[in-house]
Parts: structure tokens; C-alpha cells; sequence
């Protein structure tokens, strides 16, 4: 059947408008995962490296800000005071150097009468060290004794070294002290941790 000019034009009219052309306008925004996409290779990143110092490496997570020089290392620390860890290095014969046995020594006492007082032996960055977990009960001056109490966990670990020793503190308040925020970012540390020869 031979179809009519009048009805090919009414036919050509129905198409376009049933599929329009579609412009490409410069100022669109880009389709949602798209801007997703873009949103996430232009996010901060959750760990950032230490400020320099001559006896390791480390990150840090970028939310607690910049950490604390303390002697001997750096001390990180949870913007509302929940959580810090750090890091210390005691020159063999210096001031506030104790041998590893002495210190292994008094590491099994320390804590409350409910604790195991026991040495664990762990990996740190290749490196044999021991560790011990004890709760400390620390009381508000403003209270009465044993009316208003804080409960504190830590983590202190030995980190022997040819040339003197390492310690590590984790600590936080028991109820949090193994979940995260707090022990996801000490055990990020623990990994991104790396020594470094002396300088001589």
C-alpha cells in the first residue's frame, strides 16, 4: 500500500516529538554516580603520615589532628580526650631508659586486683615485643572517694631495640577500649609503623 506525502509528514511530526534531540548543555552536572565517583577521589584521607622523627614512621588518624611531641616521641590523642596512643624511643643510658627484664618485671604488676598480669609476646613492624593490658580506676577530685569514678584501660608494649627500647601506649576507657573508632586506629598505627636506623 503506497502511503500519502500527508501522511509520511504526519508520521515524521510524530517521531519527533516522540524522541527529541537530546542537547548537551556544558553547565549540566554530571549523572549521580558520577558525582559520586568524584566525591570519593576527592575525599581527605583517614590517616596521614607522622611529623618526621630520626627513630620511625608512622600515620596517624587525620580527625585527632596534628599529635603532641613528647620526649622521646609523639603522643596522638582523640580530639575529645576519649582515646590516645603513642609512641616513645629511650636512648640505652639515657634518661628514662630501664632494661627490657626490668621492665618485663614491672609490667605484671601493674593494673587492678581483677587483671591476669600477664606478659603477651607480639609482632610489631618484624619485631618481637611484649605487651600487658591493665585497668586503672581514676577518681574526680571535685567527688567524694568511690562516688564518681573513671575506669581506663592500657595498653603498654616493650619494644626492644640494639640500641635501647620503644614503648607504646594505647589507652581509653574500658567500655570502648576494644571497639572501634578508638582500636581501629591504634592497630592502623601498629601496622604503618616502621623503624629507623640512628643517624650517626
Amino acid at each position: 500500500m503506497k502511503k500519502s506525502p500527508a501522511l509520511l509528514s504526519i508520521l515524521c511530526i510524530f517521531w519527533a516529538c516522540a524522541a527529541p534531540v537530546r542537547r548537551t548543555d556544558s553547565n549540566q552536572k554530571p549523572p549521580g554516580r558520577f558525582a559520586t565517583l568524584r566525591k570519593l577521589l576527592t575525599r581527605p584521607p583517614t590517616y596521614l603520615p607522622c611529623p618526621e622523627h630520626p627513630r620511625f614512621s608512622c600515620e596517624y588518624p587525620r580527625r585527632w589532628g596534628k599529635p603532641k611531641e613528647i620526649p622521646g616521641g609523639l603522643e596522638f590523642r582523640d580530639p575529645k580526650g576519649r582515646a590516645s596512643f603513642s609512641i616513645e624511643f629511650f636512648a640505652e643510658a639515657g634518661p628514662g631508659y630501664k632494661s627490657p627484664d626490668a621492665y618485663r618485671k614491672e609490667m605484671t604488676a601493674w593494673g587492678a586486683v581483677e587483671d591476669p598480669h600477664r606478659l603477651f609476646q607480639v609482632e610489631i613492624s618484624s619485631r618481637l615485643a611484649h605487651t600487658v593490658g591493665f585497668t586503672t580506676y581514676e577518681y574526680d577530685p571535685g567527688y567524694l572517694i568511690g562516688e564518681k569514678v573513671s575506669v581506663q584501660k592500657t595498653e603498654f608494649t616493650l619494644v626492644p631495640d640494639d640500641s635501647g627500647i620503644y614503648i607504646l601506649r594505647y589507652r581509653s576507657g574500658r567500655a570502648d577500649f576494644l571497639k572501634p573508632p578508638h582500636r581501629k586506629h591504634y592497630e592502623h598505627f601498629l601496622s604503618s609503623l616502621a623503624w629507623k636506623a640512628p643517624n650517626f
